[in-house]
């Protein structure tokens, strides 16, 4: 079986912008270069898998751009300083984590148009790094500020903190098919929690270094 995977990059070390990727049997296929983008770094297919929605840099602006399959452009804005680091659909929008603008924003991609509906700045440099989509409600863990800020997806608007300890730096979670636990890794301190979504509470938490060591700055997701 055949599949086509698309790589976002940072523009280092040689690389372009977005390649594609061929997994056939096991095996990944050289890469080839599917769009030259700056900073092109956080990639999602929509759910008809005809749109890729990425980051991108432009004469020192940054925002959103949807591509069709086939590499063609659909449509651009800019609307952030810096790139945003997390990018996914939902329903039909697409929505954005930035890390260093500390902010969360939301875009309608209608008769093939983007259109910036929401743009919230929760506090600069506050490390937005993922959006969480749980029932009526968004997630949005916020690494610097040692959190998870909780939004109303219909209205956009704050209703909740969760708070961990100092210096965990929470960055990137997975709900459980039923959605009883959100499972999340602390970047600052290397730990893995079990969080309880009935009553939002922790009910596991370790270290996922060798011998117990935290805060040895370095763990980025989970799946």
């Amino acid at each position: 079986m055949e599949r086509q995977l698309y790589l976002g990059t940072y523009n280092e070390h040689g690389s372009e912008g977005i390649y594609q990727v061929v997994l056939e049997h096991g095996r990944l296929q050289q890469p080839s270069l599917f769009a030259k983008l700056k900073n092109a770094k956080a990639v999602a297919l929509d759910g008809t898998q005809l749109y890729l929605a990425t980051t991108i840099e432009k004469d020192r602006q940054a925002g959103i751009a949807v591509y069709r399959r086939d590499g063609s452009l659909v449509s651009s804005v800019f609307f952030e300083e810096h790139t945003s680091c997390y990018v996914t659909w939902h329903a039909g929008k697409i929505y954005t984590a930035n890390y260093h603008d500390g902010s969360v924003s939301v875009l309608t991609f209608e008769n093939e148009q983007l259109k910036l509906e929401h743009h919230i700045i929760i506090c600069p440099e506050a490390g937005c790094h993922q959006i969480l989509f749980h029932g009526a409600y968004m997630f949005v863990p916020t690494l610097l500020m040692d959190c998870i800020w909780i939004f109303e997806v219909s209205t956009m608007k704050r209703v909740d903190r969760y708070d961990f300890q100092a210096g965990t730096g929470p960055r990137h979670g997975v709900f459980t098919s039923d959605h009883r636990y959100l499972y999340l890794v602390g970047e600052l301190s290397n730990e893995l929690f079990k969080i309880d979504l009935e009553n939002m509470q922790i009910v596991g938490q370790m270290s996922v270094l060798e011998h117990e060591e935290k805060h040895v700055r370095g763990t980025a997701a989970i799946r």
